[in-house]
């Protein structure tokens, strides 16, 4: 099963990092006309970048319902997470639908740590703190966000988290990240004068 579940985490990277895969018609792409939808089909309003990562966020969830939690717990939700961080730039880049990527990438985040800790798996927390760069992470991630992009992130992160986590354990890390990044802009503007 462990395999099985590193397999999909590569097949959603593939997804995900392929230019190539176009889920979304380009904008100047005319609708043929010799074909007529019984359904009333509306234009899309997600750019590729957002559906990429709308389509993973599915296959995470339907990856849990199919293989056991533990499988995807440990090493296949952390090499996820840490290659969602690393590729981030590129995979919330788009000029369609503003902060839609974004968001999107904020959720799959979030989902990914908070199945981790419903799989009752110890890396939740450790994650958890890895991805905001809060204190007692082993590793810190600096990310280089304005203000506003941070505050998105961390709302619709705090909404995922909220509607799919189980317990509280994590709450006190999740609550801190707004106030810590104010102390951090503190301390940095005290070491620059």
């Amino acid at each position: 099963m462990q395999k099985l579940a590193e397999l999909t985490v590569s097949l959603m990277q593939d997804i995900l990092g392929d230019p190539n895969v176009q889920l979304v018609p380009p904008v100047d792409e005319p609708t043929p006309s010799h074909t007529r939808s019984e359904v009333d089909l509306v234009p899309h309003t997600r750019s590729n970048a957002a559906m990429k990562l709308a389509v993973v966020r599915s296959l995470w969830a339907q990856a849990h319902t199919v293989l056991p939690a533990q499988a995807l717990a440990g090493s296949p939700s952390e090499a996820l997470l840490i290659w969602l961080m690393k590729k981030e730039t590129e995979l919330v880049l788009e000029t369609d639908t503003p902060h839609d990527a974004r968001t999107q990438w904020a959720n799959l985040c979030a989902e990914v740590i908070v199945r981790t800790g419903a799989a009752g798996c110890s890396f939740s927390l450790p994650l958890l703190r890895m991805f905001w760069g809060t204190p007692g992470a082993s590793q810190r991630w600096a990310w280089n966000w304005t203000t506003e992009v941070r505050s998105r992130v961390w709302r619709a992160f705090m909404e995922r988290w909220r509607t799919l986590a189980k317990g509280w354990e994590e709450a006190p890390v999740l609550l801190s990240v707004p106030f810590a990044y104010v102390s951090l802009l503190v301390f940095l503007g005290r070491c620059a004068n």
